[in-house]
């Protein structure tokens, strides 16, 4: 399923359309490919700054884990005996693993002092845990963690508590996707909130969230000018910034 750059992955077109290309890209080969979907595997563990944003709390989807902890979009082994079906999940799962590990280490890398960041793009240095991450960038514990959740939240892996998240399964067969949705409310209230508490996260969501919000008028802006197409502008409406296509 290519469907999660443009739905999960979206907030990340607009600010981070390096990491997001690199994203659909791994999705289109990991789709027609069952070696390239395991190379990306390969490359997520084997990143320098791999144990310290685990530790932090980054999340991995395991295409072979606990159903109950796979995208929502995938939640069945059944439906995967269907012809295409596995390729669709297995480019799903691998966007959404590429992009939370391409765009918190971009963040990391920002933060580590310049020798150190070209050690570590070089392959000279890698981090055993995150009190050396901490040690190195003089950032916090909680900084860590944060900027985790930060992506989490970003790519749809919305926080619905542990026991929610442990019958995921049979919630999501009631409300679609609660994860999902659950993120897209967190995505303003953390950004909010760490803008305001949280000044080693202040740069980078509000690059996320500007970004996302310019890209998003531009795009709605051009769409306005095709004939035939329309956007509602009133923030009063009940269908402000929807596309009506004719009359």
């Amino acid at each position: 399923d290519l469907s999660f750059s443009l739905r999960q992955g979206i907030i990340y077109a607009w600010s981070r359309p390096k990491e997001w290309f690199n994203m659909v890209r791994a999705g289109v080969k990991s789709y027609a490919s069952e070696d390239v979907a395991l190379a990306m595997d390969r490359q997520f563990f084997e990143r320098p700054l791999h144990k310290p944003m685990q530790e932090a709390g980054l999340d991995y989807v395991d295409r072979w884990g606990s159903i109950s902890q796979q995208e929502e979009m995938v939640m069945s082994h059944w439906a995967e005996k269907t012809p295409g079906v596995k390729q669709s999940n297995r480019a799903y799962i691998v966007q959404g693993n590429k992009i939370r590990a391409d765009g918190s280490d971009a963040d990391v890398m920002g933060w580590l002092p310049a020798e150190i960041r070209q050690q570590v793009e070089d392959g000279i240095k890698t981090f055993a845990n995150l009190d050396e991450l901490i040690a190195a960038t003089g950032k916090t514990r909680q900084d860590f963690e944060r900027l985790a959740e930060w992506h989490n939240i970003l790519s749809g892996r919305g926080e619905i508590g542990k026991w929610l998240q442990a019958n995921n399964v049979w919630l999501n067969a009631v409300l679609y996707a609660p994860r999902f949705a659950v993120s897209r409310i967190e995505v303003s209230v953390f950004a909010l909130r760490n803008f305001a508490q949280n000044p080693a996260l202040r740069k980078i969501v509000a690059k996320d969230m500007a970004s996302y919000v310019a890209g998003t008028v531009a795009a709605l802006v051009a769409v306005d000018q095709i004939p035939g197409v329309s956007v509602e502008w009133n923030p009063l409406s009940s269908d402000f910034a929807k596309i009506r296509v004719g009359r």
